[in-house]
């Protein structure tokens, strides 16, 4: 059994300093900027912040700004602030987002805000965490946690997969409107559900058969978080795909977006990183790195639910039978639930490509001979 402790940060960063969910919420973007960028500056009067100190650097992707601009305008002029918008195209690309943090850009720059997706979440936290800045993020789907969680996944120029970068800080705030998320494709929902029921069979597998006394206290309470997003994301996405579907937030998705963005970047915080049998993740690393331009039209969560069948598969010993029934839901959903369905070719040296990434890797540490021959049968299984 893979049950090696190793943690890539040693601090709990659980979630983010605050967290705002309601219908309108964007229009608090500039109090909730006044809020960090006076608390940074020492400034007890909030109102009567100067605006030579008060520069924002407002960083989004083109459709998410364009549907939240002019709310956000009117947000932050009521605060008196004058944002610089930037909008950001592609994955989160250490060399863009350095290019941007080389620009001057952010001169004389008080707070970083992100509006978009989980690439605009991840670039937003890299730019704000290497200047140093505090960081206000809007999430504009439920595709990801990123938005609340403490790292950044990395690309290179070619779209391809570098690796997930770990910040010693948490977010600083984050608003989630949710007349914005019952806009969104119900795609990104079911993507963002697919990327949060992965942290249970990812988390669980080297606990299995430990006691609390005999587990990290960490990684214990991010498994009973994640067995409860388990059961009740399924259990909501029916009605909260049809309220979708009239563009109005009900309590269904109401719950389902806090599930997706607030409570399963918790999750990830909690875990520190590591002490996973993260198979599901690697899937979609190595898919980012191995074929960058086949799966490039994919999201996150449809790439990590194919690792997520495969991890079924591998947690169960082979048995199939929990394997299946997710792959049913992926199927009722219209998702992708194999390898090749994301035109990844069936061959063999396709296999030997996966088995050259993952079974050295963290995932896989500490598996004997025939642990990897399984996760080699399950490789197979989901191709």
């Amino acid at each position: 059994m893979i049950r090696e402790l190793n943690f890539a940060d040693r601090s709990f960063r659980s979630g983010c300093g605050r967290y705002i969910q309601e219908d309108g919420a964007i229009g608090l973007a500039g109090t909730e900027a006044l809020r960090l960028v006076t608390r940074r500056l020492n400034i007890e009067d909030a109102p009567m912040c100067p605006p030579e100190k008060s520069r924002l650097f407002v960083m989004g992707g083109e459709t998410a700004l364009s549907k939240t601009r002019p709310a956000l305008d009117t947000a932050f002029e009521e605060c008196g602030f004058k944002p610089v918008f930037h909008v950001y195209r592609g994955f989160c690309n250490p060399n863009t987002c350095d290019t941007i943090l080389k620009s001057g850009a952010l001169d004389g720059a008080s707070l970083v805000v992100g509006v978009g997706g989980g690439n605009i979440m991840d670039a937003a936290k890299y730019v704000a965490m290497t200047a140093e800045l505090p960081l206000l993020n809007i999430p504009t789907t439920a595709a990801t946690c990123a938005a609340c969680t403490p790292l950044s996944v990395l690309y290179n120029d070619n779209c391809g997969y570098i690796k997930s970068k770990h910040w010693p800080f948490e977010i600083s705030g984050v608003i989630v409107d949710t007349a914005v998320m019952a806009g969104q494709p119900e795609r990104m929902l079911v993507s963002g559900v697919l990327d949060a029921v992965a942290k249970l069979p990812e988390t669980t597998h080297r606990l299995t058969g430990k006691s609390e006394d005999e587990t990290d206290i960490g990684s214990f309470s991010s498994s009973v978080l994640s067995t409860y997003t388990y059961r009740r994301l399924f259990e909501l996405l029916p009605e909260a795909a049809a309220e979708l579907k009239t563009g109005k937030c009900g309590k269904a998705l109401y719950d389902i977006v806090y599930l997706t963005v607030g409570l399963t970047g918790t999750i990830s915080g909690l875990s520190r990183g590591q002490n996973q049998s993260a198979l599901a993740h690697k899937i979609y690393e190595s898919s980012r790195t191995l074929f960058p331009r086949e799966v490039s039209g994919f999201l996150h969560g449809e790439i990590v639910a194919i690792g997520v069948i495969l991890q079924k598969y591998f947690n169960s010993r082979g048995d199939t039978a929990d394997a299946l029934e997710f792959k049913a839901v992926l199927d009722k959903y219209h998702m992708p639930s194999s390898l090749r369905d994301l035109g990844i070719p069936m061959t063999d040296e396709a296999m030997e490509a996966y088995c050259g990434i993952i079974l050295p890797s963290s995932a896989m540490a500490g598996a004997g001979d025939a642990e990897k021959q399984l996760f080699r049968d399950a490789l197979r299984f989901v191709f």
